[in-house]
């Protein structure tokens, strides 16, 4: 392959949310063949995961993605939050 050289590659990201009480939010994530993260590799991932509102400037999120081929991880565990300042 040559430096520089253009490579197209299929990828298809979603999630849908659904707000459960006035507090937390539960979603619907997958991916097929390109993670937004690259060490998580390239294969098809369903998964779910929640994310709570702390105030207007905090949020703290968890998931769990299981992989629906051999190619990567079986799963992928995600646990984090989010501050605005």
């Amino acid at each position: 392959m040559h430096q520089g050289a253009m490579i197209y590659q299929d990828i298809f990201q979603c999630a849908f949310t659904k707000s459960v009480t006035a507090d937390p939010d539960i979603f619907l994530q997958g991916y097929v063949n390109q993670a937004a993260l690259p060490r998580f590799g390239q294969n098809t991932v369903l998964g779910g995961g929640f994310i709570r509102y702390c105030g207007d400037r905090i949020s703290v999120f968890g998931s769990y993605n299981a992989a629906t081929d051999t190619v990567g991880p079986a799963s992928v565990v995600k646990l984090g939050g989010a501050a605005a300042f």
